[in-house]
């Protein structure tokens, strides 16, 4: 048992030197301090057969965060960290003990981050890792079940601390010395490179790049004194926006302070330096700022704001200083040596410049002369050419050859006694600008020019020659009397379409169309006659036309509409002044084709496209055609298009002038057509729009019930005839009334009335009413109105007088009671009379027979049967129905 122990022991020591070994390979190993605690971890968590192993350093700030681990999320790696005393690693690392914990549920000290997933694992050892009784780190190790460490466990990774405490200094050592040849090298080929570089725009940039990037600072700024003023000159990781708001006076700021006094400035918390000495608009906290002289002159200042350490920012030292004031005495020198290249540099460059200015100012006159598209002549004052560019031969076809020694070739002969004119002028130092004249090229054509003259004088003073310079506008001009015709085909086109929707009656619109279409002013075409579809027989017809029967009446027209423009002539329509039936126009109606027929007429309709026919006679489309009674020899017809649907077609020809019509002409009638179409379709929906309403007025006005509308508020918008009479009114004092007001005479609407409960509910109510007011009993239904957006808008409300038909069923009710009194009397009768008769005769019987006081009463019975029959025989004769004869 003994010896099982002791192998036990043995292999335990030979695990742990196992273990330390190679903790100490890989903590004296050159690799990066963060690579070796990676490997650390790794070894001890495999060797120990533990589940976690965490190492935990500590950076400024009392904040302990977790580098590396073996066990624990990897995204907790340099983002989680514990404040000094705060889980188990911040007491660890505060009171500088290791802790042992069984089970972390039970431990008080224990701390949660859910990131690290470490709530998973149950047990914990933490020991500190220190050096020289100072915190250097944390090393954990953690199982998920519960579990108790031995004290060999805890020696073991107390020993592997120190050797990661070693690894800590090593790297530290390492980074520190490669930091410091880091800063050699920097130094020495920034010394280099300001020796070598002599233009300020590459020095100064490159001066504070490489000063930032060797200090480790966030940003650079190098200034130099211009007269009272620190002006910034470059700068690095400062935004452009900013620079010019941290110019600075002498004496303010850092900066300021450093070039007044020639004395470096170290600045560990600019907060806390007065108001006057703070860094300008930019969020600073440490900075460092060192002059710039020459021979004991200062010549601006370079100054390094907040240093950036392994942590965050961090503050200059003094070894910072020395090194920045070593690297500016050279920059100083470079700058120096810059600014007197510079000076020299500029000297050079200004001679050269002077020089290629001239050679460049030659050189570009030549070619501007020799490769301008204007032609540019020059020539003596005599009017001889002694130059001719290679854009004169090419806009007026002479070759150089052809006219130097020569007057003027180009000027047209009925031009010279002008241009020697122009001459004489020019010969007083005159200047002719942008003058429109007409020049001739060398196959006689003439083209329209823009010519410049100007006199050519020499050192003196005195014209010596003329240089005119001319470029070809005919295209331009053709382009310009292009845009004129267009615009003023726009503003007819505009008028046109002004004019045609003037009016909705078809029948002054259809004679508006077609008097556009035949005036001057307008269109122009000498006869037009408009066909318009009739779909119930599926024919084209005729409707109307316009234009003279021969040519002496054409002459006649035309003479009459001489002095007379476009809007008189469609004000005489709208007047109904203009002759409506003319030759032409009884003509047009008579005119009329079958649409399944093939024409040029149908055709128009069913392609919805112009037609131009130049030959009627030649062109079998115009053949069989009801055009042919038109006598014309050539014609266009153009669709009437709206809403995609060809509602009829326009015949027009210039029979009388011979005028051709060409595609361009039907081409801006369609521009119009489109228009006249969508005209004629609402002039007809106007018709018969206005048609019924009409009719709709004359049944609403002929109703004998009253029927008026209200709106939301009771009040009465419109009433027809009925309402009038019965309320005894004109129209105009109930219309804008409320209608309890007009029908009931009160000042709001009765509870009971139908109008109201309508307007309430919002749906339709019909009731009979007495009405006091007006003195009879209606029934009234009222019914709601929506929009069509479904908004209530007012009730429509009709009322029908019934006061005589109730009094009709009154007097027949009472008939009817008066027939069944009667039946029912004449059958009491009929039920006594049989008695009666019976007693009578009876009494009668007895008076006869009887003396004294019988005799008496019996002749008493015997008078009041009697007058009770005569009684039953009125009453009989009441109720019997009369017989008919």
């Amino acid at each position: 048992m003994q010896e099982l122990t002791g192998n036990k022991s043995l292999e335990e020591k030979l695990l742990e030197t196992e273990i330390l070994i190679k903790v100490a390979q890989v903590a004296n190993s050159s690799l990066d301090l963060r690579e070796i605690l990676d490997t650390i971890t790794k070894i001890i968590a495999e060797s120990l057969k533990k589940d976690v192993c965490s190492i935990y350093l500590p950076r400024p700030g009392n904040k302990i965060y977790i580098e590396a681990t073996k066990g624990l999320k990897e995204e907790a790696i340099g983002k989680v960290f514990f404040v000094t005393g705060e889980g188990i690693v911040g007491w660890v690392a505060r009171e500088l003990k290791y802790l042992a914990v069984e089970n972390i549920r039970e431990e008080p000290r224990f701390k949660d981050v859910p990131v690290t997933g470490a709530s998973d694992f149950l047990s914990m050892l933490a020991v500190p890792i220190i050096r020289e009784n100072k915190l250097v780190g944390v090393i954990t190790l953690q199982t998920r079940g519960p579990y108790i460490y031995s004290q060999d466990e805890i020696n073991l990774l107390t020993i592997i601390s120190y050797n990661i405490s070693s690894a800590i200094r090593n790297a530290k050592l390492y980074r520190s010395v490669k930091t410091q040849l880091d800063e050699l090298k920097i130094i020495h080929e920034v010394g280099k490179a300001t020796t070598s570089i002599l233009t300020m725009d590459e020095l100064l940039p490159y001066i504070c790049e490489e000063v930032s990037k060797l200090f480790h600072s966030k940003g650079c700024v190098l200034r130099l004194l211009e007269g009272e003023n620190l002006q910034i000159k470059a700068s690095y990781g400062l935004p452009d926006k900013i620079k010019h708001a941290m110019n600075l006076h002498v004496g303010n700021g850092i900066a300021g302070w450093v070039a007044q006094t020639g004395k470096p400035l170290l600045v560990d918390n600019v907060a806390d330096m007065p108001e006057n000495l703070r860094v300008p608009v930019i969020e600073a906290t440490s900075a460092l700022c060192v002059p710039l002289h020459i021979g004991g002159r200062v010549i601006g200042t370079l100054g390094l704001y907040d240093k950036k350490g392994k942590w965050g920012v961090t503050v200059f030292s003094r070894k910072d200083l020395d090194t920045l004031e070593t690297f500016a005495d050279a920059s100083s020198i470079a700058i120096e040596n810059a600014r007197l290249y510079k000076i020299e540099v500029e000297k050079e460059k200004k001679i050269l410049t002077l020089y290629w200015e001239v050679a460049r100012t030659k050189d570009y006159l030549e070619s501007l002369i020799d490769n301008s598209a204007d032609a540019i002549v020059t020539s003596g004052t005599g009017g001889l050419i002694t130059s001719w560019n290679k854009g004169a031969e090419k806009i007026y076809g002479f070759t150089e050859d052809e006219v130097l020694g020569k007057f003027l070739p180009m000027v047209p002969a009925f031009l010279i006694e002008k241009e020697k004119q122009s001459i004489e002028k020019i010969l007083q130092k005159e200047t002719v600008r942008n003058v429109e004249t007409i020049r001739q090229k060398r196959d006689g054509q003439l083209i329209e020019v823009s010519l410049t003259l100007s006199p050519v004088l020499n050192s003196a003073g005195e014209v010596t020659a003329i240089s005119g310079i001319s470029r070809d506008i005919s295209e331009q001009k053709r382009i310009e009397k292009a845009l004129i015709r267009k615009n003023q085909e726009l503003s007819k086109l505009f008028f046109i379409n002004s004019v045609v929707r003037s009016t909705l009656e078809l029948d002054k619109l259809l004679r508006m169309v077609l008097t556009v279409v035949t005036m001057s002013d307008g269109l122009g075409f000498n006869r037009a006659v408009l066909f318009l579809v009739d779909e119930t027989q599926n024919t084209l017809k005729g409707v109307i036309g316009v234009g003279p029967e021969s040519p002496e009446e054409a002459g006649h027209i035309w003479l009459s509409l001489a002095g007379k423009s476009l809007k008189s002539s469609i004000d005489e329509i709208e007047k109904g002044h203009l002759q409506k039936d003319s030759y032409l126009d009884r003509l047009s109606r008579e005119l009329s084709v079958d649409l399944d027929e093939d024409c040029v007429l149908t055709r128009c309709i069913k392609e919805k496209t112009p037609f131009n026919i130049r030959d009627a006679g030649a062109d079998p489309l115009a053949a069989n055609t009801p055009v042919q009674r038109l006598g014309t020899k050539a014609f266009g017809v153009a669709p009437l298009i709206t809403r995609d649907r060809a509602i009829g077609a326009i015949f027009l020809d210039n029979l009388f002038t011979g005028r051709e019509i060409k595609d361009e002409d039907l081409e801006f009638l369609l521009g119009f057509t489109s228009h006249m179409a969508s005209a004629i379709e609402n002039a007809r929906l106007f018709e018969e729009i206005s048609r019924a309403q009409a009719e709709l007025t004359n049944i609403f006005e002929s109703i004998s019930d009253m029927v008026y509308f209200s709106d939301r508020d009771f009040t009465i918008r419109n009433i027809n005839q009925a309402v009038v009479e019965k309320v005894g009114k004109p129209a105009e004092e109930i219309l804008g009334k409320k209608c309890y007001e007009i029908f009931h005479g009160t000042d709001r609407p009765p509870e009971t009335c139908p109008h109201a409960k309508a307007m309430t509910e919002k749906k339709a109510f019909v009731e009979e009413l007495e009405d006091h007011y007006l003195d009879g009993t209606f029934f009234v239904s009222s019914s709601p109105i929506f929009d069509s957006a479904g908004n209530f808008v007012g009730t429509v409300n009709v009322s029908r007088d019934i006061t005589e038909l109730n009094a009709l069923r009154g007097r027949v009710a009472a008939s009817e009671r008066m027939a069944a009194l009667g039946e029912m009397a004449a059958r009491v009768a009929h039920e006594i009379r049989n008695p009666l008769i019976s007693v009578g005769g009876f009494a009668r019987r007895l008076e006869k027979k009887l003396d004294g006081n019988l005799h008496e009463m019996a002749k008493i019975i015997v008078e009041e049967v009697s007058r009770l029959e005569q009684i039953l025989k009125e009453i009989l004769g009441f109720v019997r129905k009369p017989k008919m004869v």
